[in-house]
């Protein structure tokens, strides 16, 4: 198969059907917060400068009132399923409550609440983190009383670090054998190390001190200072290595990137003045941003590569951003054939970049587990996933048959390179696609995971 059959395969399959999306995948989802100024959910194009999306029909926890709720302080996305998960900043003796909402559309059809105590004057959830059993790793702060309130600070009341099971409901504090630690300062971010197995707790001491904590996690144990910066932490994240990012409230600097192979910590220098959160967008490697209250401009969306350079995509004069988080575009689905011999999806980052109209440039790859035992292959591209798999020859197709609409060849070495450049027409974006590789190794016949992608 060669590029230029593929693209124009492509464009044609394109330009005849367009399956549009429910949720915009790809996009950046963000939270706000404020004692004025619009505050919730809102959800902005990851490329394309524009004014936000506001997120319908959310719980008034998640909204500014005045004289009472703050609105949203933190957000994830689970790609597998679109769902966010968000952290409230809570008016004085309101429950401080993590949301796991469902969306349809931009409207929301479900929402599910875990308290993890009562507010005091600024209770709120500033960070979580998704861990690799589907649990929700949490930190909250300026608690009076509830599962997480268990360290004593010397201003903002109590603090804890906790687990919430979203199936079961328990919220579960994680131990912290050296509480003392904490006393000055306030959590103020929290994330989970790409194995899942420890916390790396912000913990704001002033505005020019931060320090960053680790923590075993789900048993907890002692606290160990990891790195410190010279201002006010706000968020931390990772990077597709998996070393911390670590913005703030103060600066310049206020972007750093903490090494763990070499222990060194890097100043990131960005232009945008005080950061208050940070997410990753996995399939590229660039970082969702948002601007402080102070920034540049104030109280903005942007995203930066990892050499720090920024571009804009909105300044709306709403409340203050306080968390973002991207939906992976691409993403796999299902399960892939059990064997040794099989191809994975590579998406972290993906070659081809995002799936955007008029990305000439766009691909997907397929690396082999074991490339000696491919004899030959092809793959499938289809507008729907199918709503049970169909066994063929030992391998269950994940895509729907009656919707599978071009199929293409491939060889048989180690990295299969799929070219699928998207024609620059502006009618294609919210077309779905979904995509699997079949291949036959010395085993048998084989099948991948399935793939599935937006264009924005």
């Amino acid at each position: 198969m060669t590029m230029t059959t593929s693209r124009i395969a492509f464009a044609s399959l394109l330009l005849s059907t367009v399956a549009t999306a429910q949720v915009p995948d790809g996009w950046y989802a963000w939270t706000a917060f404020g004692t004025a100024g619009r505050s919730g959910i809102f959800l902005s194009h990851p490329r394309t400068p524009s004014m936000p999306i506001a997120v319908e029909g959310l719980n008034p926890d998640l909204l500014y009132v005045p004289g009472g709720r703050a609105g949203g302080a933190c957000i994830l996305v689970r790609s597998s399923d679109g769902a966010l998960i968000a952290g409230e900043r809570a008016a004085v003796g309101n429950s401080v409550d993590l949301h796991v909402i469902r969306l349809n559309g931009v409207s929301v059809a479900f929402d599910q609440l875990f308290s993890v105590g009562t507010a005091g004057p600024a209770g709120e959830i500033p960070q979580a983190a998704l861990m690799p059993d589907g649990r929700v790793l949490v930190a909250a702060t300026d608690l009076v009383q509830g599962p997480l309130a268990n360290v004593p600070t010397a201003n903002y009341g109590m603090e804890g670090v906790g687990i919430v099971d979203l199936r079961g409901g328990a919220v579960t504090p994680v131990p912290i054998a050296n509480p003392a630690v904490f006393q000055s300062g306030v959590f103020n971010g929290i994330t989970l190390s790409a194995d899942g197995t420890t916390a790396y707790i912000a913990n704001y001491v002033s505005s020019t001190l931060g320090e960053v904590w680790a923590l075993p996690v789900p048993a907890g144990g002692a606290a160990t200072l990891l790195t410190t910066v010279p201002a006010g932490i706000s968020n931390v994240g990772l990077d597709l290595n998996g070393d911390l990012m670590i913005v703030s409230l103060n600066g310049p600097p206020n972007c750093w990137r903490w090494d763990f192979a070499t222990q060194t910590q890097t100043a990131i220098t960005t232009g945008t003045g005080p950061l208050n959160a940070i997410g990753l967008e996995s399939v590229t490697g660039m970082f969702p941003l948002c601007t402080a209250n102070a920034g540049t401009p104030i109280r903005s969306i942007l995203w930066m590569d990892p050499s720090g350079t920024t571009s804009l995509l909105a300044t709306p004069g709403y409340g203050t951003p306080s968390g973002i988080a991207a939906r992976d575009n691409p993403r796999t689905f299902g399960v892939a054939t059990a064997s040794a011999d099989v191809y994975l999806w590579k998406l972290r980052p993906n070659q081809g970049g995002l799936p955007t109209v008029g990305n000439a440039g766009f691909s997907l790859t397929m690396e082999a587990g074991n490339p000696n035992a491919i004899l030959f292959g092809g793959v499938l591209l289809g507008l729907a996933k199918a709503a049970t798999p169909v066994n063929v020859a030992g391998v269950d197709v994940l895509l729907d048959p009656a919707l599978i609409v071009w199929a293409g060849v491939l060889g048989a070495s180690a990295t299969q390179f799929l070219p699928l450049g998207i024609p620059n027409d502006a009618s294609l974006a919210g077309a779905s696609l979904f995509a699997q590789g079949i291949h036959v190794s010395q085993t048998g016949l084989i099948g991948t995971n399935g793939l599935e992608f937006t264009i924005l």
